[in-house]
């Protein structure tokens, strides 16, 4: 009987903790954080790819530089894709009147406390919890 009891309230919390998941941080959400690290690791490739065919610009202006040149499509050059806005704030070197650096920010476009994430020309992808990452935030 005692056997019977503790596998019964195994099975419960382990229904309770899947009941919560879905509840708390629903899957198709997991879906777009993904699909974000992912768009930002394309993007990151993209630039470079671009800063080496175009040695005198350097990295583009605008996300529509590298669907021009067709490095990535339509959705992400339009800056937004599964539920994240992205922002692409390029560094122009005064110096030399080319874009020396850039930034990415990839924020969520329907949910407060989701995860926002960042990324700049060194490729590292930042990420914080319920606010807009930034070059401080702890990388992944």
């Amino acid at each position: 009987m005692k056997r019977k009891l503790v596998i019964a309230s195994f099975a419960l919390a382990g229904i309770v903790r899947l009941f919560l998941s879905f509840v708390l941080f629903p899957a198709w959400r997991l879906g777009n954080v993904d699909s974000a690290i992912g768009s930002l690791r394309t993007l990151n490739d993209c630039a470079h790819t671009y800063a080496t065919a175009h040695p005198h610009q350097g990295f583009p202006k605008t996300l529509q530089d590298i669907h021009t040149d067709g490095l990535i499509d339509g959705s992400l050059a339009s800056g937004v894709k599964n539920h994240y806005q992205y922002t692409y704030l390029p560094r122009i070197s005064a110096a030399r009147d080319s874009v020396a650096g850039y930034q990415i920010h990839a924020d969520p476009t329907d949910c407060i406390t989701c995860w926002h994430f960042y990324t700049d020309e060194t490729g590292i992808i930042r990420a914080r919890e319920g606010a807009r990452a930034n070059d401080t935030s702890p990388s992944l």
